[in-house]
C-alpha cells in the first residue's frame, strides 16, 4: 500500500493551453510534490503555490497546505488536478511561454516534446537567462527602496542571507498597512532571528522576485502648466 501511486493532471499557472500528468506516490509529501513539478516543468520550489481540484466533485481540497503534509493526507485520486501557481515574475516557466512559437500543438505532442533531450537543453539554456535576470533584479533591490508585494505598498528594510530560513537572497519589507506577519523578527524551528524593527504585524520576509520597484513619482518641477 505504501508503493501506491496515482497520475495527477497538472494545470500550471504559465501553462494555460496545456495539460500535464505526472505519476506520484500517494505517501509523497508536499515538498516532494513540488520537487517533481520542478524537475517536470520548471517552477522553483520556493515559488510555487498549490492545490488540489476533486475533479469527481469538482471541489477544491488543500487549498492551504504545508510541505510535510502529503498527497494521500487530501485523499488525492488518479485524475485529480493539482493547480500549480508560479508566483516568480521572472521565473523561466514564464520565459519558455513568452519565446515559445503561438501555434496549436497537441497536448501529447506537447508532452513528447517537453521529453525529448533537445528540450530540456532548451529549456535549461532558458533557465539560466531566467537566473540572470532574476541575479540583475536582485541586486536592483536596496535597502529603503520604495516596492509593492503582491500588490501591496512597502518598504525594504533588509536584504541579505538568512541561513535559517533556506539559501539564496531574501529581503525584509514593512508593509504600509498592517497586512504583515511580524515586527522584523522571525522565527525558525524555535529560533528568533531580528532582522530589521519595524511596527508589529507590519514586517514580512520575502523573496526579491516577489518584491516589484514602486512607479516613482514624476519630477514635474520643469513641465510648464497644466
Amino acid at each position: 500500500m505504501d508503493d501506491h501511486q496515482l497520475c495527477l493532471r497538472i494545470r500550471h499557472s504559465d501553462f494555460k493551453d496545456h495539460e500535464f500528468r505526472i505519476r506520484f506516490k500517494a505517501k509523497a509529501t508536499i515538498a516532494q510534490v513540488k520537487e517533481k513539478v520542478h524537475v517536470s516543468i520548471g517552477s522553483e520550489v520556493q515559488d510555487m503555490t498549490l492545490r488540489l481540484l476533486n475533479t469527481r466533485h469538482n471541489t477544491l481540497v488543500g487549498d492551504s497546505m504545508n510541505d510535510r503534509q502529503t498527497l494521500a493526507d487530501f485523499g488525492a485520486e488518479d485524475g485529480w488536478e493539482l493547480l500549480v501557481d508560479d508566483t516568480n515574475p521572472l521565473s523561466v516557466t514564464k520565459a519558455i511561454q513568452e519565446d515559445s512559437p503561438k501555434y496549436e500543438i497537441s497536448n501529447e505532442a506537447y508532452r513528447e516534446r517537453a521529453t525529448s533531450k533537445a528540450f530540456a537543453k532548451w529549456r535549461a539554456g532558458q533557465k539560466g537567462q531566467a537566473e540572470e535576470r532574476i541575479a540583475t533584479h536582485t541586486a536592483s533591490i536596496a535597502v529603503n527602496d520604495a516596492v509593492t508585494v503582491k500588490g501591496r505598498s512597502a518598504v525594504v528594510r533588509f536584504k541579505g542571507e538568512v541561513p535559517q530560513l533556506g539559501r539564496g537572497v531574501w529581503v525584509g519589507v514593512e508593509y504600509e498597512d498592517p497586512v504583515g506577519r511580524h515586527d522584523g523578527e522571525v522565527t525558525v524551528k524555535g529560533e528568533a532571528v531580528r532582522l530589521f524593527t519595524c511596527t508589529a504585524g507590519h514586517g514580512a520576509v520575502v523573496r526579491p522576485t516577489m518584491c516589484i520597484p514602486a512607479p516613482k513619482e514624476d519630477d514635474d518641477s520643469d513641465m510648464g502648466e497644466l
